[in-house]
């Protein structure tokens, strides 16, 4: 068999080199991103807690509204009924008396007209 070429050992053997060294780079990359990632890991179930606190602190927070929206609902019907008995209570007199009223324009109209002439 014959010997291979000079440079073909020579560019093979760089090659190996160079791929021996990157190989290398990607494992310890691999590794300091499995170290980061555990943190993040550690960092994320830290949030998780505080994320269960805080949505328990606007569940109650929103119950709360609730209640008092359902308070001032009920208070404002109260007060709407309130206001519409009085109005109806108003209008009913307004009704009753609105013939007098309306007979003492008439017969101050009739006054004057009488007087003038």
């Amino acid at each position: 068999m014959e010997s291979l070429p000079e440079s073909w050992v020579t560019a093979s053997t760089i090659f190996f080199i160079l791929g021996s060294v990157a190989m290398a780079l990607i494992a310890v990359v691999s590794v300091g991103v499995f170290w980061i990632l555990l943190d993040v890991r550690k960092m994320l179930s830290g949030l998780n807690v505080r994320v269960t606190a805080l949505t328990e602190k606007v569940d109650g927070i929103a119950t709360n509204v609730r209640d008092v929206t359902d308070e001032v609902g009920v208070r404002t019907r109260g007060i709407v009924r309130v206001v519409d008995d009085h109005a109806q209570t108003a209008f009913g007199i307004v009704e009753k008396v609105a013939p007098l009223f309306l007979a003492i324009g008439i017969v101050s109209r009739i006054v004057k007209l009488v007087r003038s002439r």
